[in-house]
């Protein structure tokens, strides 16, 4: 759908303030006229912004929303890894791979963040694991690069798996 955001004040960042105008799309991405037959917004008093980046995520996160927390608490970050993160990396399959890259990146997307980068890990499911997250990320309308994490954890095994899908 093509679409015209009338009277906004514009931030693009170069240089660093905004101007008051118009933004078009023709309904994929920014376009230099307006297409005929587009809806129209009025921005008034609004600010278009370019959309946001997280540049370390780990959207397989957006599996512990709800999860109980460990039956004693963590003291230190690393009992946060080993009693929290380490447990749900080990969970993870292929489905709750792009399971979780979809739901982490909706939720990105409703803040305004149109693109990740995803610092990703499962240890059972690593061979073709990127690419299972990116079509999560893709497929909710964003933008990713992903990589998998380099870890000895799981021995020299895993870690020449883990290094070697990215």
């Amino acid at each position: 759908m093509a679409l015209i955001v009338d009277d906004a004040l514009i931030f693009h960042g170069d240089p660093c303030e905004g101007r008051q105008g118009a933004l078009m799309t023709d309904g994929a991405a920014i376009a230099e006229r307006a297409v005929e037959g587009a809806e129209r917004i009025d921005a008034r008093g609004g600010l278009v912004l370019p959309g946001l980046v997280i540049a370390h995520h780990h959207l397989y996160s957006a599996l512990a929303r709800g999860m109980p927390g460990p039956s004693d608490t963590p003291t230190s970050f690393r009992e946060v890894l080993e009693k929290i993160w380490w447990r749900l990396d080990q969970a993870l399959d292929e489905e709750l791979n792009e399971l979780s890259a979809l739901v982490g990146t909706v939720e990105a997307l409703a803040c305004g963040v149109t693109t990740i980068v995803d610092h990703h890990a499962s240890p059972r499911a690593i061979r073709g694991s990127l690419d299972v997250v990116a079509r999560g990320i893709v497929s909710a309308g964003a933008r990713g690069v992903v990589c998998y994490e380099a870890t000895d954890r799981h021995g020299d095994e895993g870690f020449d798996e883990g290094l070697a899908e990215n």
